[in-house]
């Protein structure tokens, strides 16, 4: 039985830190959206994800990753797992 390995491809990511939703739309342009629903005591803040076409919802820290399929979020502790910086 054959093996195989993830072919390594390069991203464009970016890391959501709660305040950079406007430059985040001006890099990403129309494949980024956000939603923002007032919860007591906090916000909640859900980016729009075109291939599943569902709303995920993003905490601070997580990323911001484009791919062919299009923008998603990452955890943190994930993307380093899976990523690394050229």
């Amino acid at each position: 039985m054959p093996f195989y390995q993830t072919r390594r491809v390069v991203r464009d990511c970016e890391q959501w830190t709660g305040d950079n939703a406007g430059y985040l739309e001006a890099k990403f342009g129309q494949e980024i959206r956000f939603s923002y629903v007032e919860v007591p005591g906090t916000v909640q803040v859900s980016v729009w994800v075109a291939a599943n076409k569902e709303w995920l919802d993003i905490e601070i820290g997580e990323w911001i990753i484009r791919d062919s399929h299009g923008i998603y979020p990452c955890k943190d502790d994930v993307f380093h797992e899976k990523y690394e910086e050229l």
